[in-house]
């Protein structure tokens, strides 16, 4: 190493002799990268660490220099060299995370002295000591990191922090003498886990300069990456992207239960292996193998930037497409983050054209029937029907073939996803299909078919008025008011159910009623004169039904519940302390906010309901009372209110049975004005 170092000191030297101008501008030049992109020194002193494939850093002042460590491959001829040409890294695009020497030369913002040490060997880099051999009287003419020079003697306190840091199993260190601190502390305070995301070898980070203390510590399993700071919550990320050929990655972030959930506006950049300041425009990362200007912050189109980008839509679409084909529940709120943008910047907008084209062009999402079909070909919700309503229909019913086998799981988030895109929707033929199913109608709430036979009479009468095309209903099944199941228009005088004829009549004109009288036979004009706008349920159980039950209270001592959350965390929070596994799902319309699972495997379906105090009414709007009919007993309302420095959770299991409910017609809500549940009080902090 010394000899070596000794060759490329005598070259340069006389190639500076020889072109003291050329020498002149390279002074210029890096000043200005220095001045311009100072504030990524950091950033550059820990790419070239992972590139050495160092697991752990540490950077530390003392005695007015700067001290900076890795643990990784030691030094040689070829990397001295790149740090002194500029352009002349060995790093190749792809395979490492540096691909210039360029970016070395943003550090001489903090001195014009630094010592690099590695494989015990020693060499500088000093503006004045070059100036000195030069004869140069300017040192301003003169770059600090062009001609590196062998060092013999180095002061003792250097020296002796050298071999302390070799001793801790360092191998390459960095000494920037007598720095400037102020720009570094600001770059220190700011690094975030992003830093470390997509990093493939650092494992602990420890930073102690000026005021500034952090520690990190970053553990990969597989496709998850926890990033730690001592003394903060840690981060959770999920890395998606071809375990052969990392050239492009997603971060999706994930919460304290392990499920994916949408990042910050400030941490849905782009990365090139470290973070831009560009948005990806959607609520995840993007990792690949852009271009960026000197300073690492902004993208620069150019040819590589566009495949780059290619590419990362590309895998966004083998990564729901995948998710779909091998049905990995676990990756499903990925559509959820697909419906966020949030920037429509050239970049963000062409992975989201380029991802538009695929999803619309490959056939990518899986039905029941075994048939594949792109998001155009997919028949979107009926308005009318709520989201529950809609999913126990394709479930119950030959329709089922039809649908994407996503969209029934637990956790779906492919049907909104898909609204947006789709082209097709429910036919006359297909309501009349589900309505001749036997055990469709047999199973089917009064509601539900009350709005079907609504929606699908109203539509046979425009296509006869417009197309004179006549539809069959001849083998469509109806209940009544006992649930006994008939054929449409084969008997007269049926007495149907309120819930029924309740949305059976909202759903329709008085020329709508009238015409399917006269084409039926049927006497709905009558029933509408009679006065079916509103109505009482009183085939409840006993308001009071858990009245014993006000003596049942649960008081943790130990463990508090945060008053500032909202109403639905503080159910989860709740539910995890009996050691139940609950998840937030409000922002999914499934008619219930959250899903809770017990210890000993128990499904529960929990409604959040969050008032002011005790003699507050409660409401139910029609999807979650149409779930709390398809889900019964697993089906609770948690009524949520504070009481001085208490908060009161009262639970009501399967409330269509143990409420009396009243049916407001203004705003088609479920109202409870009396109720009553098992009650727990816990702590508020």
């Amino acid at each position: 190493m010394q000899q070596a170092i000794g060759k490329l000191s005598h070259r340069f030297l006389e190639e500076a002799k020889s072109s003291p101008q050329l020498l002149a501008d390279m002074a210029a030049m890096e000043k200005y990268m220095a001045e311009s992109y100072g504030e990524r020194i950091f950033i550059e002193l820990l790419q070239n660490a992972d590139d050495a494939e160092s697991n752990h850093i540490t950077i530390y002042s003392k005695n007015g220099h700067i001290f900076f460590a890795n643990d990784g491959k030691p030094f040689n001829e070829q990397d001295i060299e790149s740090i002194c040409r500029s352009g002349a890294s060995s790093k190749k695009r792809g395979e490492s995370i540096g691909y210039r020497g360029v970016g070395f030369k943003s550090t001489t913002y903090l001195t014009n002295t630094i010592i690099i040490h590695s494989n015990d060997v020693g060499f500088t880099f000093s503006k004045e000591l070059c100036a000195e051999k030069l004869q140069i009287a300017d040192i301003n003419k003169v770059p600090t990191v062009r001609i590196p020079l062998y060092v013999e003697d180095i002061e003792y306190e250097i020296k002796e922090e050298i071999q302390k840091l070799y001793q801790e199993g360092y191998r390459t260190i960095f000494i920037f003498k007598d720095a400037r601190l102020s720009l570094l502390e600001e770059e220190l305070t700011a690094v975030n886990d992003g830093y470390f995301l997509f990093l493939n070898h650092i494992q602990q980070i420890q930073i102690n300069i000026s005021t500034i203390r952090r520690k990190f510590k970053v553990s990969r399993d597989h496709q998850r990456v926890c990033i730690q700071e001592v003394g903060q919550e840690k981060k959770e990320w999920y890395i998606v992207g071809d375990k052969q050929n990392k050239s492009v990655q997603l971060g999706l972030k994930l919460d304290e239960q392990g499920q994916i959930i949408a990042c910050e506006k400030e941490e849905s950049v782009f990365h090139c292996y470290l973070p831009t300041l560009e948005s990806t425009g959607f609520p995840f990362k993007i990792n690949c193998d852009f271009s960026t200007d000197p300073s690492r912050k902004h993208l620069t189109w150019d040819e590589k930037t566009e495949v780059g980008l290619k590419n990362a839509a590309e895998q966004l679409f083998k990564t729901v497409a995948g998710t779909l084909r091998e049905g990995q529940e676990f990756l499903l709120p990925i559509f959820s983050l697909l419906e966020k943008r949030q920037s429509f910047s050239k970049f963000s907008n062409y992975v989201s054209d380029k991802f538009i084209q695929l999803i619309k062009k490959e056939k990518w999402i899986p039905l029941y029937n075994g048939e594949m079909i792109n998001a155009t070909e997919y028949k979107r919700k009926p308005r009318f029907l709520e989201t529950s309503e809609f999913v126990w229909m394709r479930e119950h019913s030959s329709m089922k073939q039809l649908t994407p086998i996503a969209s029934l799981q637990q956790n779906n988030y492919l049907d909104n996803f898909l609204e947006v895109f789709a082209k097709r929707m429910y036919e006359i033929t297909d309501w009349i299909t589900i309505l001749s199913e036997r055990e469709f109608v047999k199973n089917s709430d009064q509601t539900l078919l009350g709005k079907l036979y609504g929606q699908l009479l109203k539509s046979v009468r425009s296509k006869i008025l417009i197309n004179k095309e006549v539809c069959l209903l001849d083998n469509c099944y109806i209940k009544n008011n006992q649930n006994q199941l008939i054929i449409w228009g084969s008997k007269k005088g049926i007495i149907y159910s309120k819930s029924f004829l309740s949305e059976f009549l909202n759903s329709l004109t008085a020329n709508d009623i009238k015409w399917i009288d006269n084409t039926y036979n049927t006497s709905f004009t009558e029933e509408q004169s009679s006065g079916n706008d509103g109505f009482y349920l009183t085939e409840k159980a006993d308001s009071n039904v858990f009245e014993h039950s006000l003596s049942s209270i649960f008081s943790s001592k130990k463990k508090t519940i945060s008053k500032w959350r909202a109403a639905e965390y503080q159910c989860i929070e709740f539910e995890q302390l009996q050691g139940n596994r609950a998840k937030d799902v409000s922002k999914q319309n499934l008619g219930y906010d959250v899903h809770s699972q017990t210890k000993t495997g128990e499904i529960r379906y929990i409604e959040v309901k969050s008032i002011s105090n005790r003699n507050a009414e409660i409401s139910m709007t029609n999807n979650e009372y149409t779930a709390a009919h398809q889900y019964g007993d697993a089906y609770y309302l948690c009524v949520i209110y504070q009481q001085d420095n208490q908060l009161l959770l009262e639970y009501i299991q399967n409330p269509l049975r143990q409420l009396q409910l009243e049916k407001r017609v203004k705003q088609w809500e479920w109202i409870c004005d009396d109720y009553s549940g098992e009650k727990f009080e816990v702590d508020l902090n």
